[in-house]
Protein backbone atom coordinates (compact mmCIF):
# COMPACT_ATOMS: atom_id res chain seq x y z
CA UNK A 1 0.00 0.00 0.00
CA UNK A 2 2.54 2.65 0.91
CA UNK A 3 4.68 1.87 -2.32
CA UNK A 4 1.50 2.24 -4.36
CA UNK A 5 0.94 5.70 -2.64
CA UNK A 6 4.42 6.41 -3.53
CA UNK A 7 4.20 5.60 -6.97
CA UNK A 8 0.79 7.60 -7.42
CA UNK A 9 2.50 10.84 -5.01
CA UNK A 10 5.40 10.50 -7.89
CA UNK A 11 3.14 10.59 -11.18
CA UNK A 12 0.31 13.07 -9.52
CA UNK A 13 3.11 15.72 -8.35
CA UNK A 14 4.87 14.97 -12.03
CA UNK A 15 2.03 15.74 -13.74
CA UNK A 16 0.82 18.99 -11.21
CA UNK A 17 3.67 20.94 -11.84
CA UNK A 18 4.60 20.06 -15.29
CA UNK A 19 1.33 20.06 -16.89
CA UNK A 20 -1.64 20.85 -14.92
CA UNK A 21 -4.06 20.69 -17.66
CA UNK A 22 -3.19 17.18 -18.12
CA UNK A 23 -5.72 16.76 -15.39
CA UNK A 24 -8.27 17.98 -16.56
CA UNK A 25 -11.09 15.93 -18.01
CA UNK A 26 -11.56 16.03 -21.72
CA UNK A 27 -15.18 17.82 -22.73
CA UNK A 28 -15.95 15.30 -26.13
CA UNK A 29 -19.31 17.97 -27.00
CA UNK A 30 -16.64 20.59 -27.01
CA UNK A 31 -13.92 18.17 -29.07
CA UNK A 32 -16.65 17.35 -31.66
CA UNK A 33 -17.51 21.15 -32.22
CA UNK A 34 -13.52 21.57 -33.03
CA UNK A 35 -13.75 17.99 -34.87
CA UNK A 36 -16.37 19.31 -37.15
CA UNK A 37 -14.52 22.64 -38.31
CA UNK A 38 -13.21 22.07 -42.41
CA UNK A 39 -10.21 22.03 -44.14
CA UNK A 40 -10.15 25.54 -46.09
CA UNK A 41 -8.70 24.03 -49.16
CA UNK A 42 -10.15 20.92 -48.93
CA UNK A 43 -13.48 21.47 -47.82
CA UNK A 44 -14.42 17.70 -47.64
CA UNK A 45 -12.10 17.08 -45.07
CA UNK A 46 -11.70 18.22 -41.68
CA UNK A 47 -8.78 20.35 -40.54
CA UNK A 48 -8.05 18.60 -36.89
CA UNK A 49 -8.53 15.07 -37.76
CA UNK A 50 -6.96 14.01 -34.94
CA UNK A 51 -9.66 15.57 -32.85
CA UNK A 52 -12.14 13.21 -34.97
CA UNK A 53 -10.07 10.31 -34.09
CA UNK A 54 -10.41 11.24 -30.47
CA UNK A 55 -14.43 11.12 -30.99
CA UNK A 56 -14.01 7.90 -33.20
CA UNK A 57 -12.22 6.30 -30.48
CA UNK A 58 -13.51 7.49 -27.19
CA UNK A 59 -17.55 5.96 -27.03
CA UNK A 60 -17.38 4.95 -23.69
CA UNK A 61 -19.12 0.80 -23.80
CA UNK A 62 -22.15 2.05 -22.77
CA UNK A 63 -22.44 3.72 -26.20
CA UNK A 64 -22.17 7.26 -25.29
CA UNK A 65 -19.43 10.28 -24.71
CA UNK A 66 -19.16 11.74 -21.65
CA UNK A 67 -18.09 10.94 -18.17
CA UNK A 68 -20.32 8.99 -15.58
CA UNK A 69 -21.65 10.05 -12.20
CA UNK A 70 -19.39 10.01 -9.51
CA UNK A 71 -19.40 6.41 -8.14
CA UNK A 72 -21.59 5.01 -10.97
CA UNK A 73 -21.68 3.91 -14.25
CA UNK A 74 -24.80 6.11 -15.23
CA UNK A 75 -24.17 8.80 -17.57
CA UNK A 76 -24.92 12.84 -16.82
CA UNK A 77 -26.75 15.15 -18.23
CA UNK A 78 -24.33 16.27 -20.53
CA UNK A 79 -23.57 13.07 -21.65
CA UNK A 80 -26.49 13.69 -23.68
CA UNK A 81 -25.56 17.26 -25.56
CA UNK A 82 -22.26 15.75 -26.09
CA UNK A 83 -23.25 12.22 -27.65
CA UNK A 84 -25.09 14.15 -30.36
CA UNK A 85 -22.07 16.21 -31.36
CA UNK A 86 -20.41 13.62 -31.44
CA UNK A 87 -22.74 12.11 -34.08
CA UNK A 88 -22.92 14.99 -35.92
CA UNK A 89 -19.08 15.12 -35.96
CA UNK A 90 -19.09 11.96 -37.26
CA UNK A 91 -21.73 11.63 -39.87
CA UNK A 92 -21.26 15.33 -41.02
CA UNK A 93 -17.50 13.02 -42.14
CA UNK A 94 -19.19 10.10 -43.26
CA UNK A 95 -17.24 7.76 -41.80
CA UNK A 96 -18.04 5.21 -39.11
CA UNK A 97 -21.81 4.08 -39.26
CA UNK A 98 -21.59 1.57 -36.55
CA UNK A 99 -20.14 4.15 -33.84
CA UNK A 100 -22.83 6.01 -35.06
CA UNK A 101 -25.31 3.45 -34.46
CA UNK A 102 -24.23 3.12 -30.98
CA UNK A 103 -24.47 6.71 -30.32
CA UNK A 104 -27.98 6.37 -31.71
CA UNK A 105 -28.93 3.46 -29.43
CA UNK A 106 -27.91 5.00 -26.30
CA UNK A 107 -30.30 8.11 -27.07
CA UNK A 108 -32.55 5.59 -27.54
CA UNK A 109 -31.95 3.90 -23.86
CA UNK A 110 -33.81 3.83 -20.92
CA UNK A 111 -31.01 5.50 -19.24
CA UNK A 112 -30.87 8.46 -21.76
CA UNK A 113 -34.82 8.48 -21.13
CA UNK A 114 -34.27 8.55 -17.04
CA UNK A 115 -32.05 11.56 -17.34
CA UNK A 116 -35.01 13.29 -19.64
CA UNK A 117 -37.84 12.41 -17.20
CA UNK A 118 -35.73 14.22 -14.79
CA UNK A 119 -35.61 17.27 -16.33
CA UNK A 120 -39.39 17.15 -17.43
CA UNK A 121 -40.15 16.31 -13.49
CA UNK A 122 -38.01 18.55 -11.75
CA UNK A 123 -37.69 21.61 -14.03
CA UNK A 124 -34.57 22.48 -17.51
CA UNK A 125 -31.12 23.69 -16.40
CA UNK A 126 -30.78 26.75 -18.47
CA UNK A 127 -27.93 25.62 -20.68
CA UNK A 128 -29.46 22.15 -21.32
CA UNK A 129 -32.60 24.21 -22.95
CA UNK A 130 -30.13 26.08 -25.33
CA UNK A 131 -28.01 23.46 -26.06
CA UNK A 132 -30.28 20.52 -26.20
CA UNK A 133 -32.81 21.04 -28.85
CA UNK A 134 -30.55 22.57 -31.30
CA UNK A 135 -28.32 19.65 -31.09
CA UNK A 136 -31.37 17.57 -31.92
CA UNK A 137 -31.78 20.06 -34.72
CA UNK A 138 -28.79 19.33 -35.94
CA UNK A 139 -28.49 15.17 -35.42
CA UNK A 140 -32.26 15.02 -37.43
CA UNK A 141 -30.78 17.53 -40.50
CA UNK A 142 -28.09 15.29 -40.84
CA UNK A 143 -29.51 11.75 -39.91
CA UNK A 144 -32.69 12.38 -42.09
CA UNK A 145 -34.30 10.76 -38.65
CA UNK A 146 -36.32 11.42 -35.55
CA UNK A 147 -34.02 11.68 -32.25
CA UNK A 148 -35.90 12.80 -29.52
CA UNK A 149 -39.06 10.89 -29.82
CA UNK A 150 -41.03 11.39 -27.25
CA UNK A 151 -43.28 14.43 -28.44
CA UNK A 152 -44.20 15.66 -24.68
CA UNK A 153 -40.36 15.85 -23.61
CA UNK A 154 -39.79 17.43 -27.10
CA UNK A 155 -42.14 20.28 -26.79
CA UNK A 156 -41.46 21.14 -23.01
CA UNK A 157 -37.48 21.34 -24.09
CA UNK A 158 -38.29 23.22 -27.00
CA UNK A 159 -40.78 25.29 -25.59
CA UNK A 160 -38.16 26.28 -22.75
CA UNK A 161 -35.58 26.89 -25.08
CA UNK A 162 -38.08 29.38 -27.37
CA UNK A 163 -38.81 31.54 -24.47
CA UNK A 164 -35.36 31.92 -23.39
CA UNK A 165 -34.96 33.44 -26.63
CA UNK A 166 -37.89 35.29 -26.49
CA UNK A 167 -37.02 36.91 -23.63
CA UNK A 168 -33.58 37.91 -24.16
CA UNK A 169 -34.76 39.50 -26.99
CA UNK A 170 -37.33 41.17 -25.85
CA UNK A 171 -34.58 43.84 -24.08
CA UNK A 172 -32.65 46.17 -26.14
CA UNK A 173 -28.83 45.33 -25.95
CA UNK A 174 -29.22 41.81 -24.30
CA UNK A 175 -28.46 40.21 -27.85
CA UNK A 176 -25.18 40.10 -26.88
CA UNK A 177 -25.64 37.14 -24.35
CA UNK A 178 -26.61 34.84 -27.20
CA UNK A 179 -23.09 34.54 -28.27
CA UNK A 180 -22.02 32.46 -25.06
CA UNK A 181 -24.19 29.84 -27.25
CA UNK A 182 -22.94 30.63 -30.84
CA UNK A 183 -22.44 27.35 -31.46
CA UNK A 184 -26.26 26.24 -31.21
CA UNK A 185 -28.06 29.15 -32.05
CA UNK A 186 -30.35 28.05 -34.51
CA UNK A 187 -29.72 28.68 -38.69
CA UNK A 188 -33.10 27.68 -40.01
CA UNK A 189 -35.47 30.82 -40.55
CA UNK A 190 -38.40 28.29 -39.77
CA UNK A 191 -37.32 28.85 -36.01
CA UNK A 192 -34.60 31.54 -35.58
CA UNK A 193 -36.68 33.64 -33.36
CA UNK A 194 -35.15 36.31 -35.27
CA UNK A 195 -32.04 35.55 -34.07
CA UNK A 196 -30.03 36.15 -37.12
CA UNK A 197 -31.52 39.28 -38.11
CA UNK A 198 -29.56 40.32 -34.75
CA UNK A 199 -26.48 38.31 -34.68
CA UNK A 200 -24.18 39.62 -37.40
CA UNK A 201 -20.32 38.71 -38.19
CA UNK A 202 -19.27 42.03 -36.79
CA UNK A 203 -20.83 41.11 -33.58
CA UNK A 204 -18.91 37.94 -33.13
CA UNK A 205 -15.94 39.87 -34.26
CA UNK A 206 -15.85 42.38 -31.56
CA UNK A 207 -16.15 39.82 -28.76
CA UNK A 208 -13.24 38.00 -29.65
CA UNK A 209 -10.67 37.89 -26.80
CA UNK A 210 -7.50 39.27 -27.48
CA UNK A 211 -5.99 35.67 -28.17
CA UNK A 212 -8.94 34.91 -30.53
CA UNK A 213 -11.45 32.79 -28.45
CA UNK A 214 -15.18 33.64 -27.88
CA UNK A 215 -15.44 33.64 -24.17
CA UNK A 216 -12.85 30.85 -23.96
CA UNK A 217 -15.52 28.23 -25.18
CA UNK A 218 -13.72 25.83 -28.42
CA UNK A 219 -17.38 25.38 -29.43
CA UNK A 220 -18.36 28.77 -29.62
CA UNK A 221 -15.27 29.62 -31.14
CA UNK A 222 -15.12 26.83 -33.65
CA UNK A 223 -18.49 28.57 -34.69
CA UNK A 224 -17.42 31.59 -34.90
CA UNK A 225 -14.31 30.68 -37.18
CA UNK A 226 -16.35 28.92 -39.22
CA UNK A 227 -19.00 31.85 -39.59
CA UNK A 228 -16.30 34.39 -39.86
CA UNK A 229 -12.97 32.87 -41.08
CA UNK A 230 -11.18 35.66 -38.41
CA UNK A 231 -7.64 34.41 -38.17
CA UNK A 232 -7.02 35.02 -34.71
CA UNK A 233 -10.03 32.33 -33.69
CA UNK A 234 -7.60 30.03 -36.33
CA UNK A 235 -4.88 30.59 -34.74
CA UNK A 236 -6.55 30.05 -31.16
CA UNK A 237 -7.96 26.78 -32.04
CA UNK A 238 -4.88 25.88 -33.69
CA UNK A 239 -3.05 26.48 -30.18
CA UNK A 240 -5.65 24.82 -28.48
CA UNK A 241 -5.22 21.74 -30.76
CA UNK A 242 -1.47 22.10 -30.01
CA UNK A 243 -1.95 22.01 -26.60
CA UNK A 244 -3.93 19.33 -25.87
CA UNK A 245 -2.02 16.85 -28.81
CA UNK A 246 0.73 14.31 -27.76
CA UNK A 247 4.41 13.55 -29.17
CA UNK A 248 2.28 11.71 -32.01
CA UNK A 249 0.27 14.86 -32.51
CA UNK A 250 -2.86 13.07 -31.43
CA UNK A 251 -5.67 14.91 -29.49
CA UNK A 252 -5.49 14.22 -26.15
CA UNK A 253 -8.69 15.92 -25.30
CA UNK A 254 -9.91 19.57 -25.38
CA UNK A 255 -11.39 20.77 -22.07
CA UNK A 256 -14.33 22.76 -22.01
CA UNK A 257 -12.85 26.40 -21.35
CA UNK A 258 -9.43 27.43 -22.60
CA UNK A 259 -7.29 29.00 -21.26
CA UNK A 260 -7.87 28.00 -17.32
CA UNK A 261 -6.15 29.34 -14.18
CA UNK A 262 -3.40 26.37 -13.70
CA UNK A 263 -3.40 27.47 -9.79
CA UNK A 264 -7.59 26.84 -9.71
CA UNK A 265 -6.79 23.47 -11.62
CA UNK A 266 -4.63 22.68 -8.83
CA UNK A 267 -6.75 23.64 -5.74
CA UNK A 268 -10.03 22.26 -7.57
CA UNK A 269 -7.39 18.78 -7.36
CA UNK A 270 -7.29 19.43 -3.75
CA UNK A 271 -10.82 19.59 -3.28
CA UNK A 272 -11.09 16.97 -5.04
CA UNK A 273 -8.46 14.27 -2.85
CA UNK A 274 -10.38 15.83 0.50
CA UNK A 275 -13.65 14.77 -1.30
CA UNK A 276 -12.42 11.79 -2.02
CA UNK A 277 -11.48 11.06 1.44
CA UNK A 278 -7.43 10.86 0.58
CA UNK A 279 -6.12 14.53 1.61
CA UNK A 280 -4.60 12.49 4.44
CA UNK A 281 -2.03 10.82 2.05
CA UNK A 282 -0.82 14.29 0.76
CA UNK A 283 -0.81 16.19 3.66
CA UNK A 284 2.43 17.60 2.84
CA UNK A 285 2.03 17.88 -0.99
CA UNK A 286 -1.27 19.47 -0.21
CA UNK A 287 0.04 22.52 1.85
CA UNK A 288 3.56 23.01 -0.19
CA UNK A 289 1.06 23.54 -3.11
CA UNK A 290 -0.73 26.17 -1.21
CA UNK A 291 2.08 27.64 -0.13
CA UNK A 292 3.13 28.16 -3.52
CA UNK A 293 -0.29 29.07 -4.43
CA UNK A 294 -0.47 31.88 -1.77
CA UNK A 295 3.24 33.11 -2.70
CA UNK A 296 2.14 33.37 -6.06
CA UNK A 297 -0.92 35.37 -5.92
CA UNK A 298 0.34 37.51 -2.35
CA UNK A 299 1.59 40.99 -3.45
CA UNK A 300 0.70 40.53 -6.93
CA UNK A 301 -3.06 39.88 -7.98
CA UNK A 302 -4.24 38.44 -4.92
CA UNK A 303 -8.06 38.88 -5.18
CA UNK A 304 -9.07 41.39 -2.40
CA UNK A 305 -12.32 42.03 -0.81
CA UNK A 306 -12.36 45.16 -3.50
CA UNK A 307 -11.71 43.33 -6.35
CA UNK A 308 -14.41 40.31 -5.77
CA UNK A 309 -17.12 43.41 -4.79
CA UNK A 310 -15.66 45.63 -7.79
CA UNK A 311 -19.27 45.51 -9.55
CA UNK A 312 -20.84 46.93 -6.94
CA UNK A 313 -19.44 50.83 -7.00
CA UNK A 314 -20.35 50.93 -11.13
CA UNK A 315 -24.32 51.19 -11.05
CA UNK A 316 -24.42 50.61 -14.76
CA UNK A 317 -23.42 47.05 -14.65
CA UNK A 318 -24.75 46.64 -11.03
CA UNK A 319 -28.40 47.95 -12.75
CA UNK A 320 -27.76 45.85 -15.48
CA UNK A 321 -27.00 42.21 -13.40
CA UNK A 322 -30.31 43.75 -11.25
CA UNK A 323 -32.34 43.65 -14.71
CA UNK A 324 -31.29 40.41 -15.66
CA UNK A 325 -30.91 38.64 -13.15
CA UNK A 326 -32.39 35.00 -14.34
CA UNK A 327 -28.97 35.27 -16.73
CA UNK A 328 -26.42 35.41 -14.00
CA UNK A 329 -28.18 33.11 -11.46
CA UNK A 330 -25.37 31.32 -11.55
CA UNK A 331 -22.74 33.68 -11.22
CA UNK A 332 -24.99 35.03 -8.36
CA UNK A 333 -24.81 31.75 -6.39
CA UNK A 334 -21.65 31.07 -6.67
CA UNK A 335 -20.53 34.70 -5.03
CA UNK A 336 -23.24 34.07 -2.00
CA UNK A 337 -21.34 30.92 -1.61
CA UNK A 338 -17.80 32.80 -1.62
CA UNK A 339 -19.02 35.41 1.12
CA UNK A 340 -19.48 32.55 3.62
CA UNK A 341 -16.04 33.29 4.03
CA UNK A 342 -16.24 36.92 5.13
CA UNK A 343 -14.96 38.31 8.45
CA UNK A 344 -16.76 40.69 10.71
CA UNK A 345 -15.53 43.59 9.42
CA UNK A 346 -15.53 42.78 5.54
CA UNK A 347 -18.54 45.45 5.09
CA UNK A 348 -18.56 44.97 1.23
CA UNK A 349 -18.27 41.25 1.38
CA UNK A 350 -21.60 41.77 3.72
CA UNK A 351 -23.33 43.74 0.91
CA UNK A 352 -22.31 41.24 -1.82
CA UNK A 353 -24.10 38.66 0.16
CA UNK A 354 -27.38 40.83 0.64
CA UNK A 355 -27.14 42.08 -3.05
CA UNK A 356 -26.84 38.54 -4.58
CA UNK A 357 -29.27 36.85 -1.75
CA UNK A 358 -31.78 39.19 -2.91
CA UNK A 359 -31.01 38.37 -6.64
CA UNK A 360 -31.33 34.99 -6.64
CA UNK A 361 -34.73 35.30 -4.36
CA UNK A 362 -36.16 37.41 -6.98
CA UNK A 363 -35.27 34.59 -9.55
CA UNK A 364 -36.77 32.04 -7.43
CA UNK A 365 -40.03 33.88 -7.52
CA UNK A 366 -39.73 34.33 -11.09
CA UNK A 367 -40.79 31.01 -11.52
CA UNK A 368 -44.37 29.44 -10.54
CA UNK A 369 -42.01 26.61 -8.58
CA UNK A 370 -38.83 28.14 -6.94
CA UNK A 371 -37.73 25.26 -6.09
CA UNK A 372 -36.87 23.99 -9.45
CA UNK A 373 -34.62 26.78 -10.23
CA UNK A 374 -32.46 26.32 -7.43
CA UNK A 375 -32.37 22.77 -8.06
CA UNK A 376 -31.14 23.87 -11.36
CA UNK A 377 -28.63 26.08 -9.89
CA UNK A 378 -27.41 23.44 -8.16
CA UNK A 379 -26.70 20.96 -10.58
CA UNK A 380 -23.31 23.62 -12.64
Amino acid sequence: MDELIKEIKENFLSLLDKDPYSLVSPCPYEIAWVAMIPHPNRPSEPMFGSCLNWVLNNQTEHEFWGNCNSGSEKPTLDCLTATLACIVALKKWNICSDVISKGLEFMDSSNAKKLLKEVEDHGCPRWFAIVFPRMVELAEEVLKIKILKDDQVRNILFKARKNIFETVLMKKGNEDLLLWHLEVLPSSSSHDFGINNIIKKDDIVKHLCEKGSLFNSPSATAKAFMATSNSKCLHYLQALVHKFSNNNHMTIGVPTTYPMDEDLIKLCIINHLQRLGLAEHFSIEIENILQQIYKNYDGKSYLKVGQLCWFLHNEEIKNHIETNCEYFSIMLLNLYKATDLAFQDEFELNEARNFSRKLLEKCISMEENGDHIFHNLLLY
